[in-house]
């Protein structure tokens, strides 16, 4: 309660007055406004007045976040056991089995399809056709309000699998056993989100089960998204070597090109990356990228795909220069210790090689032999090739990957061959499970959808403009056109929103499921990754916002100096587009300095922050910011005091910053009027709730019951209160997690409650001595007075 009150607005004879523990209660006459302030501020006296502390605020908070995160890792850990555990057995396959494919499944309100005309498989025999499941789906609020069922789970199948291959079909089958461990998970946290299992093969299993939306394109698949390939490899350093020369031309080149985009797509923020195009010379494909390896977010993943569009093929392939440069470059890094410093591979996508090039690999890459610190994997394009044998060698050679490609067909399910082989030092491993957290995302299914919108926006802006020029010629050349189209441009870029309905904002746990059968364990087989995903808003939810008051924030940052999310992180433009690097702004991008510095001319003091947050540092300081707000139309600068601290056993850190003066103290309630006290002296705290001129904040957790359902937040508030009321009340350990005392699944945030229902009860007196009668709400003194004031107080009036 760090201000008693807060003046909202005055509209005419109505003034809204917010209490900052997030009660509202409707009071009148303005006429006699400071009267009423001055009685509010004489009805707190019985609060103290304590000091805050950034430094402790920001501690107790990353606590709590650590605790909700520890236990959705534990729940993920159990999925990973179960499923390491269950795929020992030697179930044979059973091409008949029938499970809920998220795509197929049906609701009891829809006709059973009919079978389809027989067919035959790629092998010549009788297709096989399994009538979908049947299941009973209802929408639920914790799932985004998409329907589910919370007994099943239901299966996804990408489009360029067949469900009914042997190794595809045996591991549906064996992990339909998860669901037990995915329910008992959510009978323990039902604060959990979606828990899944996406195995190698390509299929992922999801938890609850629910239908999937496959308008306009089904693309998804979970084998190239974050959080797979970041538990399934380590973090590494790759350069791709395209083979421009001139008989790559045609559609070698056009295979070539979607090797390149696929493994691109299989890159995270944790991998750096170039791609070098090779005929007579070698060349960076982005100019700007020249000797150097990027962060594969996806802003450069975006200039590196830009880049391929443009590769011409001409001369001949020089192999040596290429394969010198790559592993020039790679050397360069690991001895400045920059980039991934972890795994180090060169992927070559060509139509052949002359020489196996041999001399070049013992110069660099078998210096310290059995040791080989770059894997190569080789890409061969092309049906006619006359000898694949060099080519083959060089990724043998060199603990890497050789696939040939022949049609563009097949380049998603080969180029994903290289994974299994990345992650063989942690398969061996066996008992090492990295825990891995992703970047922010949109829950959405392509990313390529987005940019579609994007440039369908594009295209509308030029319809637009066409369509103007018809209709007044070259008076759009105008200065008073020109600055008029220019400001609605303008104005449309301003629409920024910080939330949608649109997408929603995520974060995923997520670990390696390793091969544990004798067999599986020489070769080092991956089965795949287990996961959960962490809302963006769930997280949110556990900050204290009630501490830190209307003038400060929190905000959490990652190892990469990314925001996770931030109030002006604004990731969406006009409401529906994704923007391009969306989930890689940097926090010196939205924390700005009133230093008059140019842009991306970036204060030292505030790198220096910067990186001590990354590293996962303790520590504070003040800086002279600039604050937008009103719709970016006003500017404050302001000197704000920093805050933060490292969320162990995560790559995060948690700021928190609020203006220097503003938040040095705070409210608190005496001993005596905690609810337990009052409720022990015979004090009934459902009274100062009563009628309906009051509500609460609707996003702050004060209680919160995860089993029950509640119309609104002051019902499921007033279901608490009368819980407190009762003997045996005991407040949960934690807002975040369950204690075993609360098997209800009941949670608190205790100070704020406290605070809450002291700050109703000094207010009480308002609605007894105002009458609201009248159908806009508009109220009428009583005849009755309010308590007596002071007299100091009314000496001032």
């Amino acid at each position: 309660m760090p201000v008693a009150v807060r003046l909202v607005e005055v509209l005419a004879l109505t003034t809204l007055l917010g209490i900052l523990t997030g009660l509202a209660v409707f009071v009148v006459a303005a006429q006699r406004m400071m009267f009423l302030v001055l009685l509010l501020i004489t009805s707190f006296k019985q609060a103290q007045v304590v000091s805050r502390s950034g430094a402790k605020i920001v501690e107790n908070m990353a606590n709590e976040i650590k605790t909700m995160m520890d236990a959705k890792i534990s729940a993920v850990r159990r999925i990973m056991d179960a499923a390491e555990n269950t795929a020992l057995t030697n179930e044979e396959a059973d091409q008949f089995f029938s499970y809920y494919n998220a795509k197929d499944m049906i609701e009891p309100h829809e006709p059973m399809p009919t079978e389809p005309p027989r067919e035959l498989d790629d092998a010549g025999g009788p297709k096989i056709w399994v009538p979908p499941k049947r299941i009973v789906l209802t929408p639920k609020a914790e799932f985004f309000d998409t329907p589910v069922n919370l007994t099943v789970s239901s299966v996804h199948i990408p489009t360029n699998v067949y469900d009914r291959a042997t190794e595809t079909i045996r591991a549906i089958q064996w992990s339909e056993n998860l669901d037990q461990i995915f329910r008992d998970n959510y009978k323990k946290d039902p604060t959990l989100s979606w828990q899944f299992f996406g195995s190698s093969t390509g299929f992922m299993r999801q938890f609850p089960g629910s239908k999937w939306k496959t308008e306009p394109v089904d693309l998804y698949d979970c084998r190239l998204r974050s959080w797979f390939m970041e538990a399934a490899t380590s973090p590494k350093d790759v350069i791709i070597l395209l083979d421009g020369s001139g008989s790559m031309t045609g559609q070698r080149l056009d295979i070539a090109k979607h090797v390149v985009n696929t493994l691109l797509d299989t890159l995270g923020t944790n991998d750096f990356v170039n791609i070098f195009t090779f005929g007579d010379e070698v060349k960076p494909v982005v100019g700007c990228f020249e000797d150097t390896l990027v962060q594969a977010n996806l802003g450069n993943v975006r200039e590196l795909k830009e880049g391929i569009e443009s590769v011409k093929t001409a001369s001949i392939a020089n192999f040596s220069a290429a394969l010198t440069k790559a592993f020039e470059v790679l050397e360069q890094y690991k001895l400045d210790q920059r980039g991934s410093q972890c795994n180090q591979a060169i992927m070559i996508v060509s139509d052949g090689a002359p020489f196996s090039y041999e001399e070049i690999f013992e110069q660099y890459n078998w210096r310290e032999l059995p040791y080989k610190p770059v894997r190569v994997f080789t890409y061969l394009i092309g049906k006619e090739v006359a000898d694949v044998k060099d080519i083959k060698w060089m990724a043998c050679a060199n603990q890497g990957y050789y696939v040939h490609l022949m049609d563009t067909a097949e380049v998603r399910e080969m180029v994903l061959n290289y994974i299994p082989v990345m992650a063989r030092p942690l398969v061996l491993g066996r008992h090492d499970h990295p825990v891995i957290w992703t970047q922010v995302y949109a829950d959405f299914v392509d990313l390529e959808m987005s940019d579609y919108l994007w440039q369908m926006k594009q295209n509308e802006d030029q319809r637009e403009d066409i369509l103007e020029y018809r209709r007044i010629g070259f008076r759009m050349l105008e200065p008073l056109e020109v600055r008029r189209r220019e400001y609605r441009r303008m104005k449309e870029a301003w629409d920024q929103p910080t939330d949608s309905e649109a997408y929603q904002f995520l974060t995923t746990v997520s670990m390696p499921v390793y091969d544990r059968r004798t067999n599986a364990t020489r070769i080092a087989n991956l089965l795949g990754v287990a996961g959960t995903d962490v809302p963006i808003r769930d997280i949110k939810k556990i900050l204290s916002p009630f501490l830190l008051g209307v003038n400060g924030y929190a905000f959490i940052v990652t190892n990469n100096g990314y925001i996770l999310f931030h109030p002006d992180f604004r990731p969406i433009f006009q409401g529906y587009i994704l923007k391009p690097a969306y989930n890689s702004v940097d926090m010196i991008e939205v924390e700005l300095l009133d230093d008059d510095r140019p842009p991306r001319d970036f204060n030292p003091v505030l790198l220096t922050i910067r990186d001590s947050i990354i590293n996962q540092s303790t520590g504070s300081k003040w800086m002279l910011v600039k604050n937008h707000f009103d719709e970016m139309k006003r500017v404050a600068r302001v000197k704000r005091q920093y805050y933060w601290t490292a969320i162990q056993n995560t790559p995060f850190t948690l700021v928190i910053t609020y203006p220097e003066q503003y938040g040095v103290n705070r409210l608190q309630i005496r001993i005596e009027d905690e609810i337990h006290r009052m409720n022990i002296k015979g004090s009934n705290t459902l009274s100062y709730f009563t009628g309906k001129r009051w509500k609460i904040h609707p996003q702050w957790l004060f209680c919160k019951h995860s089993n029950m359902t509640f119309d609104t937040p002051e019902e499921e508030l007033l279901w608490f209160l009368g819980k407190m009321s009762q003997p045996g009340w005991k407040w949960p350990s934690s807002r975040s997690a369950l204690p075993p005392e609360h098997t209800a699944a009941m949670y608190c945030d205790r100070q704020l409650m406290q605070s809450l229902v002291f700050d109703a009860r000094v207010t009480e007196w308002f609605s007894k001595n105002t009458s609201f009668n009248s159908k806009d709400d508009k109220g009428t003194t009583k005849p009755n007075c309010p308590p007596p004031l002071p007299r100091a107080l009314k000496d001032c009036l």
